[in-house]
């Protein structure tokens, strides 16, 4: 009788551990390979975000900076804030322009003026008009404040009427001197920028004394912000002022520093 022999071929219990041994080092390899690239695109896009976020915060601050009221620019608790410029001009101070001898137009007591070149637009009549602001602090030339005893006040609001070539006021300023420049301002509110629990706050703000502000709306949160990070130097005759804003944003652990400076024309 013969026999029939099978030859059965398989793997060895060594053979097969270490197939799993290699297969467990080129796995790590390979984890290794993509995991580097992740955590730098993750890292990459968490500094772009917060660059992206603080660069817009910047530059939101920036533009109402250049547009404020003249030495209207002032510091409040971890912030500051202005008031807003939506035009302006010049103004025809006199009846007759050659002889300086005329009784001015606005001083001491009138009510309209002519402008020298049109308006954009036709004023708004929920907006004020500012001659010759000279300070934000105070009570004199100080476009904060409103009309009251004793105070020269330069901030009236617009009548009905008014044309882009011709404003007509409210009533008459207290003010006893005209703009060097004859130049005039027509403003809405205060603008108001403050750094509250981390989060930087844009706020829209009558104009007084202590403005009253609406909602604020934030713009850029994850803020790292105290008193110092916002400073202004009001200027002199010689050179303009200067607000430097110093921000810092953190997420997980980045942390981005920026330093932005901006020139304010305090020319009344």
């Amino acid at each position: 009788m013969r026999h029939l022999t099978i030859n059965q071929n398989g793997f060895t219990l060594m053979e097969l551990i270490m197939v799993i041994v290699i297969a467990g080092i080129l796995a790590t390899m390979t984890v290794g390979f993509i995991t580097k690239p992740m955590e730098a695109y993750v890292d990459l896009s968490r500094r772009a975000e917060l660059v992206d976020s603080a660069e817009m915060s910047m530059r939101m601050m920036a533009r109402d900076i250049r547009r404020a009221l003249p030495n209207s620019v002032r510091e409040i608790t971890n912030g500051f804030e202005m008031i807003n410029t939506v035009e302006g001009g010049r103004y025809r101070d006199r009846q007759d322009p050659s002889d300086p001898s005329t009784t001015p137009l606005i001083l001491p007591g009138g009510v309209e003026f002519d402008i020298l070149g049109n308006l954009n637009n036709a004023p708004d009549t929920s907006h004020f008009i500012v001659i010759y602001n000279l300070t934000n602090t105070g009570n004199d030339y100080n476009a904060y404040n409103s009309p009251g005893v004793g105070i020269i006040w330069n901030r009236v609001g617009i009548a009905a009427g008014s044309t882009t070539s011709k404003m007509t006021m409210s009533e008459a300023m207290g003010i006893t001197q005209g703009s060097p420049r004859q130049r005039f301002f027509i403003v809405d509110e205060v603008i108001r920028y403050q750094c509250t629990a981390g989060v930087l706050y844009r706020q829209q703000c009558s104009i007084a004394p202590s403005p009253t502000c609406g909602t604020s709306a934030p713009i850029s949160n994850h803020m790292e912000c105290d008193s110092t990070s916002f400073s202004y130097q009001p200027g002199t005759a010689a050179r303009a002022g200067l607000v430097t804003i110093n921000l810092s944003l953190i997420s997980e652990g980045e942390r981005i520093s920026l330093l932005h400076q901006v020139h304010v024309d305090n020319v009344p």
